[in-house]
C-alpha cells in the first residue's frame, strides 16, 4: 500500500461544486475581518467593523428583521401543520387543485409575486408595512412548510392513531398526545426553513416594506455606494445566524431520532405478539 488517497472524477466534481459554491462566502467573511478599509488585500485581523454595526440604523433593521421573521415562523407553521395533516390525512373534492395552488408561490418567480401584491395592496388602499411584508413572506415560504410537515406525516406510523382512538382517546387527544410528538421533527424543520427563508428574502421586502428596512434591503442601500467592511461584517452576521439555526435544528432533528428508535416497543401494534 502505498498510502496515497485516490479521488474519483465523481468526488473531484463534487468538491469543484461545493467550492464553488461556498468559495465566496469564504472570501466575504475573511474580509469582514480585514483592517483595511478600501484594499482587498489582507492588511491584519479587527473587530472594528463588527462594533460599528451597534448604530442605531442597523439595530433597527435588525429588530424589523427579527419581529417579522418570528412572526413569519409562527403564521407559516401553523397553517402548513395544520394543512399538511389535512392534505395526508383526509381526501376531499379539489385535493389535486389546492395542493398545485399550493406549489405556486414556488414556481413564479418573487419579483412576479412581489409586484402582484404590490399592486393589490395599492388598489386595496393598504399601506406598506411590516406587516405587509410578513404576509408576502408567509405566502411565500408556506409550501416549503407543508412539504417538510408532509413529508414527516406520510412515513409515521398510523397504527398508533388508531390504538389511542381504540383506548378511548378522541380526535383531539389522538392528535395532540400522539401525532404532534411524532412529526415535531418536521414541524421544527419547517419552522427553521420558514426563519432561513423570511430572515435573508430580498425581493418581497423591496416590494413590501415602504420606509421600513429590513437587513437585506439595508444591505443594497449601502452596496450602491460601496462595498465597505461594515457590509462584510453586517452580511458575515446574518451567514452565521442562518448556518447556527440550521446546526441546531439538525441536533435537535438527529437527537429526537435517535430518543425515538430507543423507545420504540419490540412488538409493533397491532402486529401478533
Amino acid at each position: 500500500m502505498t498510502g496515497r488517497v485516490k479521488l474519483s472524477p465523481l468526488s473531484i466534481a463534487v468538491g469543484a461544486v461545493f467550492i464553488f459554491l461556498y468559495a465566496p462566502i469564504v472570501v466575504l467573511v475573511m474580509f469582514a475581518f480585514n483592517e483595511s478599509a478600501l484594499s482587498y488585500t489582507w492588511t491584519g485581523f479587527t473587530l472594528k467593523w463588527f462594533e460599528e454595526l451597534a448604530s442605531e440604523r442597523i439595530l433597527l433593521t435588525w429588530r424589523n428583521t427579527l419581529l417579522v421573521s418570528v412572526g413569519v415562523v409562527i403564521t407559516a407553521t401553523l397553517i402548513g401543520t395544520m394543512a399538511a395533516y389535512a392534505l395526508v390525512k383526509y381526501t376531499f373534492r379539489g385535493k389535486f387543485l389546492v395542493i398545485a395552488f399550493m406549489l405556486v408561490p414556488i414556481i413564479i418567480p418573487r419579483s412576479i409575486v412581489g409586484i402582484a401584491m404590490l399592486v393589490t395592496l395599492n388598489y386595496l388602499g393598504v399601506p406598506r408595512s411590516l406587516l405587509t411584508v410578513g404576509l408576502g413572506q408567509v405566502f411565500y415560504v408556506l409550501p416549503f412548510v407543508v412539504i417538510a410537515i408532509v413529508s414527516v406525516i406520510i412515513v409515521f406510523d398510523k397504527r398508533l392513531e388508531e390504538a389511542a382512538m381504540d383506548l378511548g382517546a378522541n380526535a383531539w387527544i389522538t392528535f395532540r398526545r400522539v401525532t404532534l410528538p411524532l412529526i415535531m421533527n418536521g414541524i421544527a424543520t419547517g419552522a427553521a426553513v420558514a426563519f432561513i427563508l423570511s430572515f435573508s428574502e430580498f425581493t418581497l421586502s423591496y416590494y413590501l416594506a415602504g420606509e421600513q428596512q429590513t437587513l437585506p434591503i439595508y444591505i443594497l442601500s449601502e452596496f450602491r455606494f460601496l462595498i465597505t467592511p461594515k457590509i462584510n461584517a453586517l452580511s458575515t452576521s446574518i451567514v452565521a445566524i442562518v448556518i447556527v439555526v440550521t446546526l441546531l435544528t439538525e441536533f435537535f432533528r438527529r437527537r429526537t431520532a435517535i430518543q425515538r428508535r430507543r423507545e420504540r416497543p419490540s412488538i409493533a401494534i397491532g402486529e401478533p405478539g
